[in-house]
């Protein structure tokens, strides 16, 4: 890995860091909530939490491991963190690619039955969204088991889902006191050491709870349009490959920063490199 390289990846981590959500969401949110109304009677917010749950569980059995090992020529995870940075981009890219794909034709999909298809398209969705964080995480060497590791991979979909500054920000923060408790392996143990790292068992939960909660609204609106059927295949297809575009870009800078920083690497912004 070229020092250039490098510094070019920590100067778009802290670039795609500083970046606010798109403004026109919010209004865009705003004016379709008429619309999202009806989305969220078909799909409730205390559904979402279980999606989360379950979708996370099919992520974890169809991330594939063996994909990752076979394109880095490794035979463990071990050896695929200790990879130039810009090998393991490569992988994550391939894998963003492809999940962009995927979403964007399972909405266009679910999106032609209007408002009965959007209670299949959204557990769909939020599946695709998991593996696609799974299997980033994957590409730069970091496992997929345990209770911690699905408590970061919830905090990187709350990012992706962020539709403001200040969420993104308390986002950011929450990612990074994870990280400080990554060698943990229950959210039990985490609370033994809330004293000196400022998270708590409720913390944990309040913020995996906000995210559920921000995920169903999120989703509703974005998919609004498409309880109209004569256009819901056009808008399912759009919407879901935007929301996956976030996800893996969201999954790919906390992978990213995780790993430099677990290298010792400081993340400072440098020169830009013409």
């Amino acid at each position: 890995m070229t020092a250039n390289y490098l510094q070019q990846q920590m100067n778009e981590i802290i670039a795609w860091e500083a970046q606010e959500p798109w403004m026109i969401t919010t209004a865009l949110n705003y004016a379709l909530s008429p619309l999202a109304w009806a989305a969220r009677i078909v799909v409730p917010d205390v559904a979402i939490s279980g999606m989360m749950t379950g979708a996370d569980w099919i992520a974890g059995l169809t991330a594939r491991e063996s994909w990752v090992l076979a394109e880095a020529g490794t035979s463990t995870l071990a050896e695929v963190k200790q990879l130039p940075l810009q090998q393991q981009d490569a992988m994550a890219d391939s894998v963003h690619n492809w999940s962009i794909a995927q979403a964007s034709a399972e909405g266009a999909l679910t999106g032609t039955f209007g408002l009965p298809g959007i209670a299949a398209d959204i557990p769909a969705i939020i599946t695709i969204a998991f593996r696609t964080i799974r299997q980033v995480a994957l590409c730069y060497g970091f496992p997929i088991d345990g209770d911690t590791e699905y408590e970061f991979a919830v905090s990187v979909l709350g990012l992706a889902g962020a539709t403001s500054n200040k969420d993104k920000l308390a986002s950011l923060a929450f990612l990074q006191a994870m990280k400080t408790m990554i060698g943990n392996s229950t959210i039990k143990q985490m609370g033994t050491k809330a004293a000196s790292t400022k998270i708590s068992q409720e913390a944990v939960f309040l913020s995996l709870k906000h995210v559920a909660k921000q995920l169903g609204y999120n989703l509703t609106k974005k998919k609004a349009l498409q309880v109209i059927p004569a256009i819901g295949g056009v808008v399912g297809g759009t919407s879901n490959g935007a929301f996956i575009r976030s996800v893996g870009w969201a999954a790919r800078r906390a992978y990213q920063r995780r790993l430099l920083e677990e290298r010792g690497e400081q993340i400072v912004a440098g020169p830009q490199q013409p």
